[in-house]
């Protein structure tokens, strides 16, 4: 399936790539705050998905 290229560009421009922060995740697992998609085990390993 193809989008015409005047819905293409906006799109296009709208996604964006991020990264989550392991440090931060970490932190919050931590000071018992829920982080929706990710666990930490032992303090040390971190998955996210």
């Amino acid at each position: 399936m193809s989008l015409p290229e005047d819905l293409i560009r906006p799109l296009m421009a709208s996604i964006q790539d991020a990264s989550p922060s392991n440090e931060a995740i970490k932190q919050a697992v931590q000071n018992q705050i829920a982080v929706p998609g990710a666990e930490v085990y032992r303090g040390d390993h971190l998955r996210v998905v």
